[in-house]
């Protein structure tokens, strides 16, 4: 197809295009303003020589000076009219701190003024600076704050590094005359973008500062030492290698001892050089006596994340709606704690975003704490002094009794200790010492009688200064048990307690979470499958192309994308559209959603649907390129309800976008590959899922997170739930992330295996509570008996949680415990063979309830062999089945009653109370499987006397008496148990 160009030079556009971007919200009538660009201009290259060429140097000022670090405190930000920022960015600066913007007249600010009316700033923090200016980009031209040897606040100007900009190069002057603040003059050539401070001496640029002046790297580092009190000047390769070379668009001090550098994956083509530059900051040592801190924020495809403002304790990054604008915002948070970081959209570019449009005022009356803080291990020994220098700027008085240093210890609560005057501007104080290992964190506060106070580091109590006393003792994490295997029967539920401890340092930070196996959190591409019309174009009347999408005149194109890879219910995070434009022509143009199914839908219900959902507030995007748009591959976000539509359309498996050409004329078009062309199109789209089921909780919820003290545990309900799961095995995990340096990241296999439940009846007698055909009731009727089952301790150590409100059933003898064994005979059946355990009642009559005190036992597990039942109590000497317990219409029976030969060992193993009816053998108080004389002359004798619910109580009948000696221990002394 024949596509033809714009009838209009494209000469006058881009210029017309300059102007309208370089004079945003222009004021009407404005006079014509020659566009400019952040880098030097064609017409300033030709000017090079004569960068300061009018530059007025000066004397330095009076030493020692100190250079203001961005992060410290600022009264106001400076901007200039017409913006480089959008409102909504002036709005939000304005919230918080004095917006001074720079305009030309009385005229102009009034205009200004009530555009912010119109958009919502805070005009009660909006002043003015009448001044000429050529351009908006005020952190390359504007002022750089220091503060003198007198402590009084000056501005360090320098010839500003482009040429044809005479009223940007006077701007610091017009700011130090708004201030009534001196002026020096430092004849290095500079601008603020490449530029960045510590605040204590330390200072770093790109090289481009060598390149840009005649003096050499001695000379300019004297200069720097000279005006700004720069001790080390770390002066680097630009690692970016593009036209700029400012340090602000890969790197940023955040504060003394951190800085950020941008990181990009290793198949970027600065990868190396990006690299070799976070490795040298962090093999440099701060102005705090440590290494840098060095961290990074993702930037894969060049976004302009380091370019962001420090405004007292807030943080403006520019944000591109990238998917990756979320990591960068926690890139910060992570790094500056306590600090509220703001995402801020606007036209950016990767070499020219929100800093360089934006610079901060120096609060000149600043209360400024100077210290070096303690952060390397220290010995034992009985407090720690610390000392700072403080400098009230304002001239007015410190309180001295509003100087305190504020510790914790471990992360306990916080205390203070007063500082007290030591000499000049000093202050010391003296932190309590504490225990080996243990952790320090403190900050200092003051107070000046201007109203202002202060803390160091500047944040206070989020991210405090901190050491440790002798070394830290790094928390190390253990979980019991490694593993959990449950079975349940269908829409039953149990709980098993699971153990975390800290058996390391002072503090375990730890989180718990449920993960099941078909769950995920995943990044997928989708493509078109290779079919006619799964890509394609169409009029109102028929379908053109079968293909290739073309936006063109009366043709719109449409993309269908295979989505079945992502599970039904899942919840879409973010769609990026990839496509290849293999024609185009200044399109103004959008991405629509497409509900119709392309393969089927006629060519007038495509194009209808897609001319009417072009617009702005439909669009999934919607576009105005200009004449330099290019052919090749591009990348989209798909917002408004792209996302939420995707969901929706998963049930069918496919998922289609439309593109419109909105000129609708043929001028105006673009053209992307199909699935049969080279670069067929595809979707990156990154989607959480969770299954709908959710059998397993921990303490009641899907996570659950805390902390453990040193030596501490603490125990995390497991809960089981098999309600409305069909017969099956389910695998899941329990993923604990904690602190622990060595063991970050843990996982506990979990499985869940549900069956068809039967149930299990069996019928036993205690020997010591046998009376003619029953059992005797009298530690029920005596409200002796436990309401939580009594089996929880050595040697049975049961974890059950079968814990009741009250004794059900007046019938109930006592708690015993049931144990069932799964292999292939009895002699074999020996402990590694148990599957489960469980509490139970045993009524008088001898069967076996539940904790329900009525329902028959559950049996909800798998047996492979063939089971075996083991019955404890708490004492009378355990006994097993003999034989395999057998199950006929869904219930195992057994009764112990009726034959010796019923217990595993015979006759030695139980005791025939009346003839032809056989029980468990009493007398055995400790529970060792025998009676013996330990069982009356250590246990017995202690408690002869005594009434209760006692292990020496052998008749249960309540009290430990003679007849539990004469009628019960006596006759069965010598018995042993013989489980295998």
């Amino acid at each position: 197809m024949q596509l033809t160009a714009k009838m209009v030079t494209v000469v006058v556009l881009f210029y017309a295009a300059l102007v309208t971007f370089q004079s945003q919200a222009q004021k009407p009538g404005k006079k014509y303003e020659k566009p400019l660009t952040h880098h030097m201009t064609p017409e300033e290259e030709k000017l090079r020589h004569l960068i300061g060429k009018d530059f007025t140097p000066t004397a330095p000022p009076t030493g020692p000076v100190r250079n203001v670090a961005e992060f410290e405190k600022m009264q106001a930000v400076l901007i200039r009219y017409p913006f480089g920022i959008p409102y909504s960015v002036i709005q939000e600066m304005a919230e918080d701190i004095t917006v001074v913007t720079i305009v030309e007249d009385a005229s102009e600010e009034s205009y200004v003024y009530n555009q912010y009316i119109s958009n919502g700033v805070n005009t009660g923090n909006c002043e003015f600076l009448h001044a000429a200016s050529d351009s908006y980009w005020s952190r390359d031209y504007g002022p750089w704050f220091i503060f003198d040897g007198n402590d009084q606040p000056g501005i360090v100007d320098f010839p500003y590094n482009r040429p044809n900009r005479p009223n940007d190069d006077e701007v610091p002057v017009e700011v130090a005359n708004m201030l009534g603040i001196n002026l020096f003059g430092m004849n290095v050539i500079h601008t603020g973008g490449n530029y960045m401070t510590d605040g204590m001496g330390i200072s770093s640029s790109s090289d481009l500062v060598y390149d840009e002046n005649t003096l050499t790297p001695a000379q300019i580092n004297q200069e720097f030492q000279d005006f700004l009190g720069i001790n080390t000047y770390h002066v680097v390769p630009d690692p970016n290698n593009t036209y700029i070379d400012h340090i602000d668009c890969w790197g940023k001090f955040l504060d003394v001892d951190k800085v950020l550098i941008r990181e990009v994956p290793s198949t970027h083509a600065q990868y190396d050089e990006i690299e070799a530059t976070a490795a040298y900051y962090a093999a440099q040592t701060s102005s705090y006596g440590v290494p840098y801190q060095v961290f990074r924020v993702y930037t894969p495809n060049d976004q302009p994340y380091t370019n962001s403002i420090i405004l007292n304790k807030k943080v403006l990054v520019p944000v591109t709606g990238s998917s990756w604008d979320d990591d960068a915002l926690a890139a910060y948070e992570a790094a500056m704690p306590g600090y509220e970081v703001v995402g801020m959209t606007g036209s950016w570019y990767s070499t020219d975003a929100l800093h360089c449009r934006a610079k901060g005022i120096a609060d000149i009356g600043m209360l400024h704490i100077s210290h070096v803080p303690v952060l390397t291990d220290q010995p034992v020994q009985p407090d720690y002094y610390i000392e700072a220098d403080i400098t009230a700027h304002s001239g007015q008085a410190i309180y001295p009794d509003s100087v305190f240093a504020v510790y914790n210890v471990n992360g306990g609560e916080w205390d203070t200790i007063p500082m007290f005057y030591s000499s000049g501007k000093t202050y010391a104080g003296y932190i309590p010492g504490e225990n080996y290992g243990s952790q320090i964190s403190y900050f200092i506060y003051a107070a000046d009688q201007s109203g202002r106070h202060t803390t160091h580091p500047f944040i206070g109590t989020p991210d405090p200064h901190r050491f440790y006393i002798g070394e830290e003792l790094l928390p190390q994490i253990s979980a019991y048990p490694g593993v959990f295997n449950v079975t349940l029967g269908l829409d039953e539920n149990t709980n098993k307690i699971l153990t975390v401890k800290n058996t390391g340092g002072p503090v375990l930070n730890y989180q718990a979470n449920v993960v099941y196996s078909s769950e995920s959190d995943a990044i997928v591409q989708a493509y078109p499958q290779p079919v006619n019309f799964w890509t394609g174009s169409c009029t109102d009347a028929t379908k053109t192309e079968t293909s290739m999408v073309v936006a063109y005149n009366n043709e719109d194109g449409w993309m269908r994308f295979d989505v079945s890879a992502i599970p039904v219910g899942s919840q879409i995070n973010s769609i990026e559209l990839h496509g290849y434009i293999n024609d185009t022509y200044w399109p103004y143009w959008s991405i629509t959603s497409l509900p119709d199914d392309p393969l089927t839908a006629s060519a007038s219900t495509i194009r209808s649907w897609i001319e009417s959902h072009s617009s702005s507030g439909e669009a999934y995007y919607f576009g105005n390129e200009n004449s330099s748009f290019a052919t090749g591959w591009h990348t989209w976000s798909l917002g408004n309800s792209a996302t939420t539509d995707l969901e929706i359309a998963l049930s069918g498996g496919w998922f289609s976008v439309g593109i419109d050409s909105r000129d609708n004329d043929n001028t105006y078009y673009l053209i992307f590959d199909g699935w049969a062309e080279s670069n067929p199109p595809y979707l990156v789209i990154d989607y959480s899922y969770t299954p709908a089921f959710e059998w397993l909780s921990l303490d009641g919820n899907s996570g659950v997170s805390g902390t453990i003290q040193q030596n501490d545990s603490v125990t995390i309900n497991a809960g089981f739930d098999a309600t409305g799961l069909d017969e099956g095995i389910y695998s899941a995990s329990i993923d604990i992330s904690s602190n622990d340096p060595d063991q970050p990241q843990m996982s506990i296999p979990v499985t869940l295996e549900v069956i068809t439940a039967k149930f299990i009846e069996v019928k036993l007698f205690l020997q010591g509570a046998f009376h003619n055909t029953e059992m005797t009731t009298h530690l029920n009727q005596a409200g002796m008996i436990p309401d939580n089952q009594p089996y929880d301790i050595s040697p049975w150590n049961y974890d059950g949680t079968e814990n009741l409100n009250a004794i059900p059933d007046p019938d109930i003898t006592d708690w015993i415990l049931v144990e069932y064994r799964d292999a292939a005979d009895a002699g074999s059946a020996n402990s590694s063979t148990i599957i489960g355990r469980e509490a139970a009642f045993l009524l008088k009559d001898g069967t076996v309830v539940a904790s329900d005190g009525s329902g028959s036992l559950t049996f909800p597990y798998s047996v492979q062999n063939e089971l075996f039942v083991v019955v404890y109590h708490r004492n009378h000497v355990p006994v097993m089945s003999a034989n395999p317990v057998t199950e006929s219409g869904g219930i195992y029976h057994y009764d112990f009653t009726i034959s010796d030969e019923q217990f595993y060992g015979g006759m030695g193993s139980c005791i025939e109370v009346v003839p032809g009816v056989w029980s468990l053998i009493g007398g055995d108080a400790d529970a060792d499987g025998s009676v013996n004389s330990t069982d009356k002359d250590t246990y017995w004798n202690s408690l002869v006397g005594l009434k209760g619910y006692l292990k020496t109580d052998f008749n249960l009948d309540g009290e430990t008496d003679n007849k539990d000696k004469n009628n019960i221990w006596i006759p069965a002394n010598g018995s042993t148990g013989l489980l295998p």
